[in-house]
């Protein structure tokens, strides 16, 4: 009866790969991120855990240009009936059921393919993060980064810009009963900032997002600031520009740490923030070279 079980799974999967062109991942656990490449012929299924019947938060950010989609399948049957698939640009976070109460260790799959017929040799770059956040107290509703960009004001005294980014979070009351219900004595909600600034656009997102360093002069500023415990006020940096034109954006990553250890996190969220332009005073430029 077993054999005859193993047997009919393995025609199913086998079944799935012929008609799709199926590459299927190892599974994904909590707290975790994977750079997962989208070939031209075939669906990539990544599989998702989760250690209890909770709510994984996955984000998803394109790397390239392509346009890529993705479905979120109960089982890898439910392949061949899929009819929803979202397309995105820059980054998408979903909040996905992943645990049942009959199956604590519930698995979803969450398969990606391009949006539109594409060349011989073509690969598309998504990065994926995928966490367990338990649905009474997950933070995807709470933050949202802001419509508006950065301010940014010149000194002409220190020779150095002031970079100014509004708040992150969305839903006030909804920040106090996540820190109400989400949080003991020994864990505390954390934030830290990290401000990326190059001489174009796409250097800046693909750093920013991506982790990737693109070839050719970036003039690159790369300023963190560590942990802090989460206010709701702006948060603000300074350079000394050394070129005439940046592209500055902030990634804002939210996390739940032990309150000794802010290492030890049971999850994390990051948040890009818009591209803003800023073109330093000529005249400071012209001195500066």
């Amino acid at each position: 009866m077993v054999t005859r079980a193993i047997l009919l799974i393995c025609v199913s999967l086998c079944f799935v790969h012929t008609a799709f062109g199926v590459e299927v991942l190892s599974p994904m656990e909590r707290i975790q991120k994977r750079s997962v490449f989208v070939n031209r012929k075939e669906i990539t299924i990544v599989p998702l855990t989760a250690s209890l019947t909770e709510y994984l938060t996955v984000t998803l950010t394109k790397c390239d240009r392509k346009g890529v989609t993705f479905a979120v399948l109960p089982s890898l049957d439910a392949l061949s009936k899929a009819n929803k698939w979202t397309q995105f640009d820059g980054t998408v976070t979903e909040t996905i059921r992943a645990g049942h109460g009959s199956n604590p260790k519930g698995m979803v799959y969450l398969a990606l393919k391009h949006s539109a017929p594409v060349g011989r040799n073509a690969r598309s770059y998504v990065l994926l993060q995928a966490m367990g956040v338990p649905g009474v107290v997950s933070p995807t509703p709470v933050f949202s980064v802001p419509n508006s960009k950065a301010q940014l004001q010149w000194n002409a005294n220190t020779k150095k810009v002031n970079v100014t980014f509004p708040q992150l979070i969305k839903d006030k009351d909804g920040y106090s009963k996540l820190l109400r219900t989400g949080f003991s004595r020994s864990h505390t909600l954390s934030i830290s900032y990290r401000m990326i600034a190059t001489v174009a656009e796409k250097f800046t997102t693909g750093i920013a997002q991506c982790g990737t360093m693109v070839a050719g002069k970036t003039g690159l500023i790369d300023i963190s600031k560590p942990f802090y415990s989460y206010s709701q006020g702006t948060v603000s940096f300074e350079f000394e520009p050394t070129e005439p034109v940046y592209y500055i954006t902030l990634v804002a990553s939210v996390a739940k740490t032990h309150w000794q250890k802010t290492s030890n996190k049971s999850w994390e969220i990051s948040y890009y923030y818009p591209i803003t332009r800023y073109e330093v005073p000529a005249a400071y430029i012209q001195r500066k070279n």
